[in-house]
């Protein structure tokens, strides 16, 4: 399960990685003046976007629903820490926060 969780989050590198790569070749495009250069970024653009950055997309989907279809409870218990605390903070039984008060 281990490799699993790791071959997720190396793949959410990647993928975020293209992410930040994609716009800055899109100003390099724009800012090119020759037919050569526009093509050369064109060809980079579509590299990235469709060889890179599309198959890390789908992997980071697959392994993360695969992480989650290992361990249903962890997402469970994440999201009941976080209703524990915010019920803690806030009364539901009124004679229990006039105590409080």
């Amino acid at each position: 399960m281990l490799w699993v969780k790791s071959f997720h989050i190396i793949f959410v590198i990647c993928w975020f990685a293209g992410l930040f790569y994609l716009p800055r070749l899109f100003v390099w495009h724009a800012m090119t003046e020759d037919t050569a250069g526009r093509e050369r970024f064109k060809l980079m653009e579509r590299k990235l976007y469709r060889g890179i950055m599309t198959p890390c997309m789908v992997l980071t989907l697959l392994f993360g629903g695969w992480l989650l279809w290992l361990l249903p409870a962890y997402l469970a218990d994440r999201l009941d820490v976080r209703e524990a605390a915010s019920s803690s903070r806030c009364c539901s039984d009124t004679t229990s926060c006039a105590a409080i008060t």
